[in-house]
């Protein structure tokens, strides 16, 4: 009879079963890895559609988004004792995800707390989102960073997208592309400061809320803007106005300097385009830009063709206004210098430009729109650059 005989495992058998082992193991805690992941990247996708939830419950009853947000804390109204939510999330950990750097959700308000901005990471791509930066805010979750001067979701003229807070989106005129509306960003000030205005706010007023912003300020974003009538709901209805110096980003003093006598002065002698504060990719126009514009829409009834049609946002009777290219102008008004003069809302706009006329070397000039003409007009005399004029920005 043959008996069967047991033999043990053999060294070379041994290191195969090991090494098997070790990559099951390996693939296992791999496998564990990346479904931690997937699990934290749901939970932020989820976090963030927690804060808007309750954010936007806390400005309905508020009348504004929170200055700021605790992660840990309890959201609690600023003017009331509504809690709206009980504990703001964290970003669970580890937060250095996939391409994310370690790092909370980064909450930010602008325009006088009438909007916010959330930047997350997502360390991979979700049901909802991709891998990456993603910024929300009240108009919705953008597949950027929240990075300030930066236009989101947008790469074809005709898109939308968000700037600041605020969606804009963008015409083809010709061969330029631009923002179908001002600019609307920054800290509002009133046009008149205590103590130096009379009680009507008229031409003994010389001076525009507090002191200006320096160029330090206007690099860290923290612009100031003004509205018509000192009403921050024609700011959100009609676009801010701001001084030339916010509006290029230079130092307060740029508003005075006479470029005929100081021609190499960085506040006359600069590079062309111009960013100023519009987005990156996209400038302040020049003088010779907005003839361009002129040149395709036509001398005479081109103002018509840049203005929105009706008496909604400007007086009547809106002579010839068709909107035929879809630039929307409304009657945003002006300020000048000496303070608030209202009698501009509603019956025109200017638009600035970064261009300062040799034979007034202090002035600034600027495109016009008005409610009784079709014309396009053109300021190039004495304009004071510490007017306060709209911005429309130009694709560069």
């Amino acid at each position: 009879m043959n008996l069967l005989k047991r033999r043990g495992f053999t060294l070379v058998e041994l290191l195969i079963a090991i090494a098997i082992i070790g990559v099951i193991v390996t693939a296992s805690i791999a496998s564990f890895s990346n479904i931690r992941q997937k699990g934290r990247d749901t939970q932020r996708v989820a976090d963030i559609k927690t804060l808007q939830k309750a954010l936007e419950s806390y400005y309905r009853h508020e009348g504004q988004y929170p200055a700021t947000i605790t992660p840990g804390q309890a959201l609690v109204g600023s003017t009331s004792a509504i809690t709206y939510l009980e504990m703001v999330p964290s970003n669970p950990g580890p937060q250095a995800d996939g391409s994310c750097a370690a790092g909370g959700y980064v909450y930010s308000t602008q325009n006088n707390n009438s909007s916010y901005t959330i930047e997350f990471c997502l360390g991979e791509t979700t049901s909802y989102l991709p891998q990456g930066s993603h910024c929300a805010t009240p108009n919705g979750t953008y597949n950027e960073s929240c990075s300030p001067y930066t236009m989101k979701n947008f790469e074809n003229c005709g898109d939308t997208g968000i700037y600041m807070g605020t969606p804009y989106s963008t015409v083809q005129i010709g061969t330029q592309c631009w923002m179908d509306i001002s600019l609307n960003f920054g800290t509002r000030i009133n046009s008149c400061a205590a103590g130096v205005c009379d009680s009507n706010c008229n031409f003994t007023c010389y001076f525009w809320g507090t002191t200006p912003l320096n160029q330090a300020d206007a690099d860290n974003y923290n612009i100031q803007k003004y509205c018509s009538n000192d009403d921050p709901a024609n700011c959100d209805e009609y676009g801010a106005l701001y001084q030339w110096h916010t509006a290029m980003r230079f130092p307060a003093s740029c508003d005075t300097v006479d470029c005929s006598a100081n021609p190499t002065s960085s506040c006359c002698n600069f590079s062309l385009p111009h960013q100023g504060i519009c987005p990156t990719g996209w400038h302040i126009p020049s003088l010779a830009e907005f003839e361009i514009l002129e040149n395709y829409i036509g001398m005479f009834e081109g103002g018509a063709k840049l203005k929105e049609v009706g008496t909604t946002h400007w007086e009547s009777p809106n002579t010839g206004a068709s909107n035929e290219f879809n630039f929307n102008g409304l009657g945003t008004g002006y300020r000048l210098a000496e303070g608030n003069v209202g009698s501009f809302f509603r019956k025109r706009t200017n638009f600035w430009t970064t261009t300062i006329m040799g034979s007034y070397g202090s002035s600034g000039t600027y495109r016009g729109l008005t409610y009784d003409a079709t014309t396009f007009d053109l300021g190039t005399g004495a304009v004071s650059r510490k007017n306060g004029h709209s911005i429309r920005c130009l694709k560069d």
